[in-house]
């Protein structure tokens, strides 16, 4: 009869194998969750620019939002809110219709263009949108500004800076690397 050459495994050599996986699998662990935490904040900046473009091209086509005629569209600002409140008003400045869009993010500042004013002198803005105007009215009760720079912090760990020009509205991404205190460079940037 012939003999079986049987080798086996070593109970040394099943743990250094299992040690190995457990190593592999940890770094894979980490990994993924770093992409995870990277994706879940590109979604939020991707939300808040889906929702601001949905609204501000609502207003180029239409002067009727969920079934009712409006006058203005306002977007209020307000620094350390989780909101963005879109305001569709009647004639007489009368809320007809208002939707919020929330996510994981913070509006942490508001940084306006004024000359002589420091970076956090505005705490809430509204921009006021006429219906079918490509331009916008960006201010509050202190001043009417030009441009504004707005920093929406995601979980206290990701910062996207972002300007909105009272000549075309749109909402235009900007790089945060000075933030916090944005330099006079801020404003020089080009679409």
């Amino acid at each position: 009869m012939k003999k079986l050459n049987t080798q086996a495994f070593t109970l040394m050599e099943m743990v250094i194998v299992l040690i190995i996986m457990g190593i592999l699998t940890m770094a894979v662990m980490v990994f993924s969750g770093e992409q995870i935490s990277r994706l879940q904040w590109k979604t939020v900046k991707d939300n808040i620019s889906a929702t601001y473009q949905d609204h501000y091209s609502q207003n180029l086509t239409s002067s009727s939002y969920a079934g009712k005629n409006y006058e203005s569209m306002q977007l209020r600002l307000t620094t350390d809110e989780d909101r963005l409140k879109y305001h569709y008003l009647g004639n007489n400045g009368d809320s007809l219709f208002e939707e919020t869009f929330t996510d994981r993010f913070v509006v942490s500042q508001l940084i306006s263009d004024i000359e002589g004013l420091s970076p956090t002198a505005f705490s809430e803005v509204n921009i006021s949108y006429s219906p079918y105007e490509i331009s916008c009215h960006i201010g509050n009760s202190e001043a009417s500004i030009e441009k504004i720079g707005i920093v929406f912090e995601i979980k206290e760990q990701k910062k996207y800076c972002f300007v909105i020009e009272s000549k075309n509205c749109r909402l235009r991404e900007v790089d945060c690397t000075n933030y916090p205190a944005w330099n006079k460079e801020f404003w020089l940037l080009t679409p």
